[in-house]
């Protein structure tokens, strides 16, 4: 760390911001995820974490709350690419079946086949995360579409209760969706299935199903703040530190 300069050019040595901490080191792990199977739109989020670590080296590290580039930081090599690989294209084409009127029992053994990997995928990112907590190290899941925290909050569901804060233009709690059991709009509906998550509180929804608006009706740990509730509350000249306090008010301890 001696001759890590933070007023100097960012150095492509693999690591987020170039900064020069090991993976022993590291307080703060990064864990990329090279998966988007269930993607709904577009392709490419399972290779984002490349460019957000490429464009953290054009970073400036000066912050009137410290000199936070001081805190050991480490990205790992992308997990679940592999998978991904089988996954991703099969999956496209699942949905554009469905999508131009097809079902998915007629093709209900590639569903099947996706459902596996996603499984898979949830169980690889679990087992690396065990791993970490048991370090007491602090983790970050970078990349992949919205289903690839799910194995991270199984792996701390395990030995401790906690509540979820979740930015999201969608809630995210179907059952599921495409055909996917796991799918990106799903990650919230399995969290509920877990006994210690105790509540799970999503702001700025702004797109979501009938079906959706009747669990978070009928289920007293989900809180939404959406969208459209945080204008309304710009319109009537409310302090936005008041709604961040009232937001804050819902969430559990941990």
């Amino acid at each position: 760390m001696s001759t890590f300069n933070p007023s100097d050019i960012g150095v492509n040595n693999g690591n987020i911001f170039g900064f020069p901490y090991n993976k022993d080191a590291a307080q703060i792990h990064i864990l990329p995820i090279a998966w988007e199977a269930t993607a709904s739109f577009g392709r490419g989020c399972a290779q984002s974490y490349e460019a957000i670590r490429q464009a953290s080296l054009q970073l400036d590290f000066y912050d009137d709350k410290g000199a936070f580039w001081k805190t050991p930081v480490y990205i790992h090599e992308a997990l679940g690419e592999m998978l991904n690989n089988q996954a991703a294209q099969k999956a496209a084409n699942l949905i554009n079946h469905l999508e131009n009127g097809g079902q998915i029992l007629d093709r209900k053994e590639e569903f099947d086949e996706i459902n596996a990997l996603s499984k898979a995928l949830n169980a690889l990112v679990e087992e690396h995360c065990g791993k970490l907590i048991k370090q007491e190290k602090k983790i970050i899941i970078l990349g992949g579409d919205h289903s690839v925290p799910f194995g991270l909050i199984r792996a701390l569901s395990k030995d401790q209760s906690f509540g979820i804060l979740h930015f999201d233009a969608h809630a995210d709690l179907r059952p599921g969706y495409e055909g996917f059991t796991y799918s990106h709009a799903s990650i919230m509906h399995h969290a509920r299935q877990l006994t210690n998550v105790e509540s799970i509180t999503s702001v700025g929804l702004r797109d979501i199903s009938p079906g959706e608006v009747k669990i978070i009706r009928n289920d007293t740990h989900i809180n939404v703040y959406s969208d459209k509730y945080l204008a309304n509350q710009r319109l009537d000249l409310r302090p936005f530190s008041a709604v961040i306090e009232e937001i804050l008010a819902n969430l559990p301890k941990k």
